[in-house]
C-alpha cells in the first residue's frame, strides 16, 4: 500500500513538473512570438541591409571616401544625375543606351549649337520644380557649381568637357551649356552619367555636408562613428515619388566585416538583404532555408590578374603567365567545386558578353605564334596581393599559388580588406594582384582605357596625391604599363561607332597586345549574380550595371 502510494506521489510530482515545463515553454514561445511581432510592427517600414565594407563619408564623390560598388549604392540613394544609364541587348551582346533624368533631353550630336557665342557647345534644359534634401529647389547654379567641383577634382570623370556655362538671362534659370572635348567620344555620356549634382549653396555655406545633401528618394539622416551604420530616411520632397511602388520609409546600412556573421544575421531576421554576391560555399546551406529567398540577375564582370610591369620584367611576366592557360582556368574553377554553368573561363580583358572578346582558340593561337620572349621566373618571392573575404576569387588565387609553388615559385601572400588592398596596388606595392570589377559600361574600350590607356607617369595617380595630377584617364593604370601600340588603338575606339565592325576588330587587336605583354590574366566572369533576401521582401530588381532600384523594393 505504502509502495503505491509512493509511486502515486511520483507521478503527480512528473505531472506537475511536466506541466511547469510546458507552462514555461509555452510563456517563453509567446513572448519570443511577441517580440516578433513588436519587432515586425516596429521595422515593417525599415529596410536592414548589411554589408561587409565600411561605407564612408563622401561616398567617392569627388575623391571623398571610397568608390567601391556599395559606396554607389549609397550614393545612389542620396543623390541624382542629369542622364542615367539604360542597359540594351542585341544579338546576344549588352551595349549601353542613356534616358534624361534631371534634364527634359539629351541633345544630340546634330544638336551642337553651330554659330553665336555657344558655338560648338550642347544646350541643356533642366525639369523644373526638382528640389534637394533641404528644400533648395535645382537650378543652373547648382550645375554649374557642381561642373565646377568636378573638374577642380581632376578626377576620372573630369577630363570630358572643355568649357560649360549657364544662360546669361536671369531669367533662364534651367538652362545651361556644354562643350565637350570630342562631341563625338562615346564615352561622353558615360562620364555625365557619373557626376553627382550638389547644392551651390551648401558648397559655400557648408561645404563639409555638400556630399551629404541631394536629390535623391532617401536623405542621409546618421553616419554612426561607432558602428559605421548608414542611416538614411525617406525624401518626402522627391521629385519622382509617384513612382514609388514601395512602404520603405528608412534604410540602415549595417557594417559586418565577417560573411559568416553577414549571413547568421540574414538568418535571425536582423538584416532583409546583404549588397554581398552569394558565394558558392554559402549557396546549398541558403536553398534549405525557406526564411530566405535566392535571387539571379545578369550582370557584367570580371575577375582578372594583373602584373606589375615595373617590378617583373617581361621574361618574368610570361613564366607566370603561360602557367594559367584557359584549361587550368576551367580546371581550378572544378577543383574548387564551382558550377561551370554559372562560372565562365574568359580569355580577354572583358566580359564575354561585350563585343570583341576573344576565344579559346584565337587565345591559344596568339601564345602559339609568340616566341620572341623567353619565359624566366623571378628571382624572387613573388608578391601576391589579393582580399581576406571568403570569396571565390580569393579560393582560385590561393588555388593558383599552390600550382606556382609546386613549379618552383616564391610566393608571398598579401591579404588585406578591400580597400586596404587597392591602396597597396595603386602604390605599386605588388608583383600579381587580384581583384573583381563590375563594370559600369558595355564599351569594351572603357575598361580598357581604365587600366591600359594613355598615362603621363610624372602625373601619375599611383605615385602622387589624387588631386594634384591632370589630364589621365587611365587611373586605375596599375601594371604601370606604357604602350603606345594600346594607347593609339584606345583613341581610335573612343569615336568609332559601336556596331561596325572596325570596333570589334580593333579590340581584339588590343587584346592581342595584352596577351604579348604578359601584363593582365583575365580569368573568368560570372554569369549570374546571386543576391540573398528575407523571404518577405519582395521586387529587388537590380540592373547589369549592378545598380539597385530602391523604390521597387517592397517589405512584407
Amino acid at each position: 500500500m505504502k509502495l503505491i502510494r509512493k509511486k502515486s506521489f511520483w507521478i503527480k510530482i512528473s505531472v506537475l513538473l511536466l506541466v511547469i515545463a510546458l507552462a514555461i515553454f509555452l510563456y517563453v514561445f509567446l513572448r519570443n512570438r511577441s517580440k516578433e511581432e513588436l519587432t515586425k510592427t516596429q521595422f515593417k517600414d525599415t529596410l536592414m541591409v548589411g554589408t561587409t565594407t565600411e561605407i564612408k563619408n563622401g561616398f567617392g564623390i569627388f575623391g571623398a571616401g571610397e568608390n567601391t560598388t556599395n559606396h554607389a549604392q549609397v550614393r545612389n540613394l542620396i543623390h541624382e544625375y542629369l542622364i542615367r544609364p539604360v542597359e540594351i541587348k542585341l544579338k546576344g551582346k549588352y551595349h549601353t543606351d542613356y534616358k534624361p533624368v534631371l534634364i527634359t533631353k539629351i541633345p544630340e550630336l546634330k544638336d551642337m549649337i553651330k554659330k553665336g557665342p555657344f558655338k560648338d557647345y550642347f544646350e541643356f534644359d533642366l525639369k523644373q520644380g526638382i528640389k534637394f534634401h533641404n528644400g533648395d529647389e535645382l537650378t543652373n547654379d547648382d550645375v554649374v557649381a557642381t561642373l565646377e567641383m568636378n573638374s577642380n577634382y581632376k578626377g576620372e570623370h573630369s577630363q570630358f568637357i572643355e568649357k560649360f556655362q549657364k544662360s546669361s538671362d536671369p531669367n533662364q534659370k534651367y538652362k545651361f551649356y556644354i562643350k565637350f572635348k570630342n562631341s563625338e567620344d562615346l564615352l561622353n555620356s558615360h562620364h555625365l552619367s557619373k557626376i553627382p549634382i550638389i547644392n551651390r549653396k551648401i558648397k559655400e555655406q557648408k561645404a563639409d555636408l555638400v556630399r551629404s545633401i541631394g536629390l535623391g528618394p532617401f536623405k542621409l539622416t546618421k553616419i554612426d562613428p561607432n558602428t559605421k551604420a548608414v542611416e538614411l530616411d525617406i525624401f518626402e520632397e522627391y521629385y519622382q515619388n509617384q513612382k514609388r511602388n514601395n512602404n520603405i520609409k528608412k534604410i540602415i546600412i549595417r557594417l559586418i566585416p565577417s560573411l559568416q556573421t553577414l549571413y547568421m544575421n540574414l538568418e535571425n531576421g536582423k538584416l532583409d538583404l546583404i549588397l554581398e554576391n552569394v558565394e558558392q560555399v554559402y549557396l546549398e546551406k541558403i536553398k534549405q532555408n525557406d526564411k530566405l529567398k535566392l535571387l539571379e540577375y545578369d550582370n557584367l564582370n570580371l575577375t582578372y590578374i594583373l602584373l606589375n610591369s615595373d617590378s617583373l620584367s617581361i621574361e618574368n611576366r610570361k613564366s607566370i603567365v603561360s602557367k594559367l592557360t584557359p584549361q587550368l582556368k576551367e580546371q581550378i574553377l572544378l577543383d574548387l567545386g564551382e558550377d561551370l554553368s554559372h562560372y565562365q573561363v574568359v580569355n580577354s580583358f572583358s566580359d564575354n558578353r561585350l563585343k570583341g572578346a576573344l576565344s579559346e582558340q584565337e587565345f591559344n593561337d596568339i601564345i602559339k605564334n609568340e616566341n620572341q620572349i623567353v619565359s624566366n621566373k623571378p628571382n624572387k618571392k613573388i608578391r601576391a596581393l589579393f582580399t581576406n573575404l571568403e570569396e571565390t576569387k580569393n579560393r582560385f588565387m590561393n588555388k593558383f599559388i599552390e600550382y606556382l609553388e609546386n613549379d618552383g615559385f616564391k610566393v608571398e601572400k598579401l591579404q588585406f580588406e578591400k580597400n586596404e588592398v587597392i591602396g597597396k596596388a595603386k602604390a605599386g606595392e605588388f608583383d600579381i594582384f587580384c581583384l573583381t570589377e563590375y563594370l559600369e559600361n558595355t564599351f569594351t574600350h572603357y575598361l580598357l582605357n581604365i587600366y591600359f590607356g594613355r598615362i603621363n607617369k610624372s602625373q601619375n595617380t599611383n605615385v602622387v596625391q589624387q588631386d594634384t595630377f591632370e589630364n589621365t584617364e587611365a587611373y586605375c593604370n596599375l601594371s604601370f604599363l606604357d604602350d603606345p601600340e594600346i594607347y593609339n588603338r584606345i583613341d581610335r575606339l573612343k569615336t568609332e561607332k559601336f556596331n561596325k565592325p572596325e570596333y570589334e576588330k580593333v579590340i581584339k587587336e588590343i587584346h592581342s597586345l595584352l596577351i604579348k605583354q604578359y601584363v593582365a590574366i583575365p580569368l573568368f566572369q560570372v554569369n549570374k549574380i546571386r543576391n540573398v533576401t528575407r523571404s518577405n521582401i519582395e521586387d529587388l530588381d537590380i540592373d547589369i550595371f549592378g545598380e539597385i532600384d530602391w523604390l521597387k523594393i517592397k517589405k512584407k
